[in-house]
């Protein structure tokens, strides 16, 4: 596999959540926005979460949800 992406190394998730994390401040995205007007990865720089915060926070929400696909969006069996 190669370790090089765009030109960087890809280094680990570490790494690229403090990539991350460093060009949202440099943008000013964290104190001069808000989280409805950013997307998931600042919303965890925001509110000082992990990447696996987020994901154990995603897993268990969508781990038992039942549901269909109806014109390509997945909706919840709840609402059905």
């Amino acid at each position: 596999m190669n370790d090089v992406w765009n030109g960087e190394s890809r280094g680990n998730s570490d790494v690229m959540q403090e990539r991350i994390r460093i060009w949202h401040r440099d943008r000013n995205l964290i104190d001069g926005s808000t989280d409805k007007d950013q997307f998931c990865i600042n919303i965890m720089e925001r509110n000082n979460y992990s990447m696996m915060d987020c994901l154990e926070t995603a897993w268990i929400d969508i781990k038992d949800r039942k549901g269909k696909m109806v014109d390509g969006i997945f909706v919840k069996e709840a609402d059905l």
